[in-house]
């Protein structure tokens, strides 16, 4: 009999494959890091609930919560069955505050050291396995006080996880007992409008990418993940972006596409090569991109400013201007990017969130097919995911919408987490959603199952 997590993975594998993504090999692997084994959010053949509740008045498919010491946005990531979470733990703690836009706030500014910290708990019964401090330093750099000094995903490939926290430079690969293996220190650079960090670290093949676009000196790298060498280093412009960087094979080649300020660029992941440039937009990018049919679609916004949503084709060669005259950019659809939450690509369409609307756009032309605001008018950070059928849209204070994927709006229903703050992209583990919020790691999971 085929296991729970060996169809997992199968079924993601297939998908990745027909995505053009890289994800990792190891078969314990269910959730190697931000946005999943595809690393766009397409969750296609597993099976977590579409409806769960967990408020005074009802509680429905959440199978255990925990505490979690300490702050971060980063998401789950799962090996077999133990779930690994990191976090920034200070003394003098405090939640992060909602999202309130780029106007009237102080950053927060390091004051005393924090333990930056990994723990690992049990899928099943949300047991803790085990907690590391990996470092105990005072952050280098403020934040905003939405962020946390522990915001960037970790990955994984089944035999190590990899850490970067930006707010003290550290990169860090642990065996799954949480023994260091290997360290390095990056410098950690001031962030546009002390807004902190945010861009996780992804994996191609035997290459670790650990990216920091700041206002000081930008570039990404690439390490041996056995060893820690460093394999490549490139120079990017200075100013500062939050997106992660997505891993991307097409033709025989393995791109590393990473959204920066004013421009994305792809690097071939054996050497660092630069393969392709688009330039002239706007902006750095919080949200990350999606891949459909061989092209790559990104898109960006800003308080105040609505920029473009823009494909362009991964077979793309040279440095170009993001102009739909130019025959390496797919298409440009104007004023139609979004903010924080990284859009999914299903069957031809886009979904995507900015701020709390709702839209859905033609993957060939870019074109939007509808928009509508969702019920509650909290921002969407974490971003959107699907099962195949459905899109999922969770917002700031634990409200989830389900969407029905087609041309046509629908919204099937909406979820509630009451009484957190929620910012982090969940992670699927098979027949399990785990969501990470300001307080608590919840396990949703259809009653009885597991």
């Amino acid at each position: 009999m085929i296991s729970r997590l060996s169809r997992t993975l199968a079924v993601a594998s297939v998908f990745a494959a027909a995505a053009g993504t890289t994800l990792a090999q190891n078969a314990d692997v269910v959730w190697p890091g931000f946005r999943g084994p595809s690393g766009d959010g397409r969750l296609h053949g597993l099976s977590h609930p579409d409806s769960w509740s967990l408020t005074s008045e009802e509680q429905r498919n959440v199978a255990w919560s925990v505490e979690i010491a300490g702050n971060s946005w980063s998401s789950p990531v799962v090996i077999g069955d133990t779930v690994y979470v990191v976090s920034a733990v200070t003394p003098d703690m405090e939640r992060p505050d909602p999202f309130r836009g780029a106007g009237g706030w102080v950053a927060g500014r390091p004051s005393a050291d924090a333990e930056f910290q990994m723990r690992a708990f049990d899928l099943a019964t949300g047991d803790e396995r085990w907690s590391k401090t990996l470092e105990t330093e005072v952050p280098k750099q403020p934040t905003h006080p939405s962020n946390t000094w522990a915001t960037e995903t970790p990955v994984t490939d089944g035999e190590r996880i990899y850490a970067h926290f930006g707010a003290i430079g550290l990169v860090v690969a642990v065996d799954l007992e949480g023994n260091v293996i290997w360290r390095t220190d990056l410098p950690a650079y001031k962030q546009g409008a002390n807004f902190g960090t945010g861009a996780s670290v992804a994996l191609a093949g035997d290459r670790l990418i650990v990216h920091s676009d700041n206002q000081e000196d930008s570039f990404v790298v690439a390490f041996d993940t056995e060893t820690g060498d460093e394999k490549w280093r490139q120079d990017r412009p200075e100013g500062s972006s939050w997106a992660t960087p997505l891993v991307a094979e097409h033709e025989g080649v393995t791109q590393v596409i990473v959204p920066g300020p004013g421009h994305v660029t792809a690097y071939n992941a054996t050497d660092g090569e630069m393969l392709w440039k688009g330039t002239g937009i706007g902006g750095g990018f919080s949200a990350s991109p999606s891949i459909e049919d061989g092209v790559v679609i990104f898109g960006n916004s800003g308080p105040g400013r609505r920029g473009p949503l823009i494909g362009v084709n991964l077979s793309a060669r040279g440095e170009f201007a993001l102009d739909p005259k130019d025959e390496r950019v797919a298409w440009v659809a104007n004023s139609q990017g979004f903010t924080f939450a990284s859009p999914v690509v299903l069957d031809g369409i886009i979904y995507a969130v900015r701020g709390s609307f709702f839209g859905a756009h033609d993957a060939e032309t870019g074109k939007r097919i509808y928009q509508k605001r969702l019920p509650d008018q909290s921002e969407v950070v974490a971003s959107l995911w699907t099962d195949g059928e459905r899109i999922f849209a969770m917002n700031e204070v634990g409200l989830t919408f389900v969407v029905k994927a087609g041309r046509e709006y629908e919204l099937l229903g909406t979820n509630e987490i009451e009484g957190d703050l929620f910012s982090a992209t969940p992670s699927a583990a098979d027949d399990s959603l785990l969501i990470r919020g300001a307080d608590k790691l919840y396990c949703v999971r259809a009653e009885g199952a597991g």
